[in-house]
């Protein structure tokens, strides 16, 4: 005789903000309970601390729900689920104010930082709450179009005029463009760089610079009196600039790369997003704006040519994602949820029937597109 089991599914792993998240919780009873119903709930949660020392130890707390839906009712009987496998599916939208997901551990002389912003996703079985699942969620903090568009990548351009003799010269057109505007922690930006140039000055040489502007906002009149140079009270919230800033994290030289073009500059630079904390390679944290925290990047890219003249040029990087939800990917269905007998309710989180033959329940167990 088979325990009783819940699993928690949904349709992806990773949403944006304003998404509708589909899904299904599967209860297989094979004992007898006192189950009967099941509940579900969401929540978004924002932590971050910052601690550093002046006139002893300080450290500041901040919490924040950004979503929270606790122990909503999903589907309720009178009576004990019978021995036998359900699906409940569900639905809900993610707020268009939702943040992205992130995790940043880190110090500096200045102080040290912990920050998490979290999704899980939890069902429980109601009269027994011994029967539960959860399932975290990824949250990418940037538009389904621009995702859609992420391939026109985003550009600076900048000319350089170059005298020949009095009253005549020419010029030399730089472009610098990022081969996709939203890429993953872990992987690496592609960064082009071309050079149209009519004249015999030479491109000799070139930097680039992968920039990291990290802030953080935490709400605690209680350290006005006791702040450190790389802080400032805005009312009652503290800003906090955690990193001597813009933070250069990554410098890539001419000299260190071979793919040098020459005159024409280069195609698909790799800038890796790892970056070395105490001494361990780790991911960089992800792009993020939200109460507590802002963490963005930009490309410092220089080029320099025969007749000492160095052209700098500031590209902003629209986003570093987080990880894809592997525990989302690595999920594997046990047998018994392909046979569940679906169960729907008057809940709001509930779904239309007609609505598990679409798409959006394609690729869950136990529905099928019609």
């Amino acid at each position: 005789m088979m325990n009783n089991q819940m699993c928690l599914r949904t349709n992806q792993g990773e949403y944006t903000p304003g998404d509708v998240i589909y899904g299904a919780v599967y209860l297989h009873i094979g004992t007898p309970t006192e189950a009967t119903g099941i509940k579900i709930s969401f929540k978004g949660i924002e932590r971050c601390t910052y601690e550093y020392e002046c006139d002893g130890k300080k450290s500041l707390k901040n919490e924040t729900l950004h979503v929270n839906i606790h122990q909503a009712e999903l589907y309720s009987q009178s009576e004990c689920f019978q021995f036998g496998c359900y699906v409940f599916p569900f639905c809900f939208e993610l707020p268009q104010d939702a943040p992205g997901s992130f995790q940043y551990r880190g110090s500096s002389d200045k102080g040290s930082w912990k920050l998490d912003i979290t999704y899980v996703l939890l069902a429980h079985a109601e009269g027994s709450d011994g029967i539960q699942a959860s399932q975290s969620i990824v949250v990418y903090q940037a538009s389904e179009l621009a995702l859609a568009e992420r391939s026109i990548g985003c550009a600076q351009d900048a000319t350089v005029e170059v005298c020949r003799f009095p009253l005549s010269s020419k010029l030399i057109h730089i472009t610098v463009k990022l081969i996709d505007n939203y890429v993953e922690t872990g992987t690496n930006l592609q960064l082009r760089l071309v050079v149209t140039n009519p004249t015999k000055v030479k491109m000799t040489g070139f930097n680039v610079k992968l920039l990291r502007y990290f802030r953080l906002f935490l709400k605690d009149q209680a350290v006005a009196k006791s702040l450190l140079d790389n802080m400032e009270m805005v009312e009652d919230v503290c800003h906090i600039a955690p990193e001597s800033g813009p933070l250069e994290v990554l410098s890539i030289a001419s000299s260190s790369y071979s793919a040098m073009a020459g005159n024409a500059g280069l195609d698909r630079l790799q800038i890796p997003l790892r970056e070395n904390l105490t001494g361990q390679s780790a991911d960089l944290a992800p792009s993020v704006s939200s109460k507590h925290v802002s963490n963005r990047y930009g490309l410092e890219v220089s080029i320099s040519f025969s007749n000492n003249h160095k052209e700098t040029l500031i590209l902003g990087v629209p986003g570093v994602l987080p990880r894809k939800n592997r525990e989302w990917s690595k999920w594997k269905p046990s047998e018994w949820v392909y046979n569940a007998e679906t169960k729907l309710s008057s809940s709001c989180f509930s779904v239309p029937h007609q609505l598990l033959r679409t798409e959006a329940f394609a690729g869950l167990p136990s529905f099928h597109v019609l």
